[in-house]
């Protein structure tokens, strides 16, 4: 991925940042989601509460990896450690280091691997400082074995870690499959600290949260979108013949509305954005939606 930033120095020192923002810092990301290469969701994660656990005090965030309700996390000096349970007797993962060298390599923990591992290898393959928004932060790039295994080699996968930020991937990337079988990838867009943009891409990008997608089902049958070419072939539930169809972006926004009075209805999204959007059909006789993507 490209960010569109200048490097000014590799071998520039800044003055020590915190690894990663926390609860104090309000912080919020908004990470775009993709199935098979195409963006199929738009993740917005925050942390605005922190505990007293184990004798330290830990940030939380929720929802922030596959199958992973809460996570329990904190800085030490320049690396950042997550827990995912309250059970001061679990063990307690790595997140980050921001002070490793070039050369460097850790274990951090990992959720998507075997059974038996939790853990996975990272390497530091470069640091440079890269100015964000006006600030010069530290950045790590690192190789991560994606899918840990006993009977495989490493399969490695670039990360860049940014001090203040984190991944450009996932801020929470060991906790979502990068595996080949999950078909999945995962790209920041936005990060803000005490409602401070400290991260867009691309330039302008919104952290705002998702409000008023209209998904909402109350007739029986399924709504069906194909698209192909910039235009979308959008299938009627059975024995429904006409209505209203709309389309809005995941921020809420309409950006389409059409009437329909045929069992298929074809919509031009070439003006579309690429991205995720919602198809909703209104009749007299119920409500339905359907995800799908534009593309490029």
């Amino acid at each position: 991925m490209t960010l569109g930033v200048v490097a000014l120095v590799s071998t520039t020192s800044v003055s020590a940042q915190q690894p990663f923002p926390t609860a104090s810092d309000q912080a919020q990301w908004s990470v775009v989601s993709y199935i098979l290469g195409q963006p199929f969701d738009t993740i917005m994660l925050a942390t605005t509460t922190s505990i007293d656990l184990c004798d330290r005090t830990y940030s939380v965030v929720t929802d922030a990896g596959f199958g992973v309700e809460m996570v329990f996390f904190r800085n030490e000096g320049q690396r950042t450690l997550f827990r995912l349970s309250e059970d001061c007797g679990e063990r307690e993962y790595l997140l980050y280091d921001m002070a490793m060298n070039v050369g460097d390599s850790t274990y951090v923990g990992w959720q998507m691997g075997q059974p038996s591992l939790d853990t996975t290898l990272a390497i530091v393959e470069a640091i440079d400082v890269v100015e964000y928004l006006g600030i010069p932060r530290r950045r790590s790039t690192v190789r991560i074995d994606r899918c840990p295994g006993t009977s495989e080699p490493p399969l490695f996968t670039q990360d860049q870690w940014i001090e203040g930020i984190g991944s450009v991937g996932h801020p929470f990337y060991s906790l979502n499959c990068l595996c080949d079988f999950c078909e999945s990838a995962f790209s920041l867009q936005c990060a803000d600290s005490l409602n401070v943009p400290t991260f867009r891409f691309p330039a302008g990008t919104s952290c705002g949260p998702i409000t008023g997608v209209p998904e909402v089902r109350s007739g029986p049958g399924v709504l069906q979108v194909a698209g192909g070419d910039g235009y979308w072939s959008v299938h009627l539930p059975e024995g429904i013949s006409s209505g209203i169809i709309t389309v809005h972006d995941l921020n809420g926004a309409e950006v389409l509305r059409s009437r329909t009075s045929g069992p298929m209805a074809v919509i031009d999204a070439r003006r579309l954005a690429p991205g995720s959007y919602v198809v909703s059909l209104r009749t007299t006789g119920g409500n339905w939606w359907a995800r799908t993507v534009a593309t490029p």
